[in-house]
């Protein structure tokens, strides 16, 4: 192979872009922006924009825990209300109590019932009732706790309470059921958004090392065909000079 052929098959395969090993060492990315990696950068963008709905999803279930943990804590203040309310009630049914004592219990079971009330006011999650009105969370519907307590007074029976408590204890038994079953769902959307991004990083992260080694041999192709290029010219003087004039 002549020299000048020599020299042109060195600078060709030097111009491999050498912006490329930088470019991926320095944002430790090797796909974008690298026209030969086309069909590696639409599978990473699909993947990321898997990941990013699946990290959606996984908050969205958060938000929906994090909802029924409050309504969780508001029916258990409400049970236990209902349960003193309960006591006072067997209380007033002892027949050695005097007029005054049963009013004094008729007070106290009336301050019981406006303390339920106060808590199914109170019981919010970003500004939404969750006890008062009912709500609805993944297709499952959760009632108010009025069908519960609402119809009770001071004069209300055992048997009227414990139907209330009952109720009660049904919506904290499907509010765990509800719960239980949305985390779940974020371990499996956070596990799949962790799976997809990882994919994602073993396409596009840049092994450093291997980037380095490509630079390397780009820079040494480059100085032996300007080393080449120079002994050319250096060569085509010297028979010039040699030439009779």
């Amino acid at each position: 192979m002549s020299l000048a052929l020599h020299s042109n098959v060195i600078m060709n395969q030097s111009q491999i872009n050498p912006l490329q090993p930088i470019r991926a060492i320095s944002s430790g990315d090797r796909v974008t922006g690298n026209p030969e990696k086309a069909a590696q950068i639409g599978v990473t963008t699909s993947l990321s924009t898997q990941a990013s709905a699946l990290s959606q999803k996984a908050e969205n279930a958060g938000n929906s825990v994090s909802m029924l943990q409050v309504q969780s804590g508001g029916l258990s203040q409400i049970q236990e209300q209902m349960q003193q309310f309960r006591e006072l009630t067997v209380q007033s049914g002892n027949g050695a109590l005097n007029e005054k004592d049963q009013e004094a219990l008729g007070a106290q079971k009336q301050a019981v019932l406006e303390t339920i009330n106060q808590i199914k006011e109170s019981t919010q999650f970003n500004g939404k009732s969750l006890l008062k009105d009912g709500f609805n969370i993944d297709k499952n519907s959760f009632e108010g706790v009025g069908a519960s307590t609402g119809s009770l007074n001071v004069n209300s029976t055992l048997e009227e309470i414990d139907e209330s408590m009952q109720g009660i204890s049904e919506l904290q038994s499907q509010s765990g059921a509800v719960s239980n079953g949305l985390q779940s769902q974020i371990n499996q959307f956070s596990d799949s958004a962790i799976s997809h991004q990882s994919s994602v990083s073993r396409i596009k992260d840049a092994d450093i090392a291997q980037e380095v080694s490509a630079l390397s041999q780009s820079n040494l192709k480059e100085d032996i065909g300007i080393a080449i290029q120079s002994i050319k010219m250096n060569q085509n003087t010297a028979l010039n000079l040699l030439m009779p004039r």
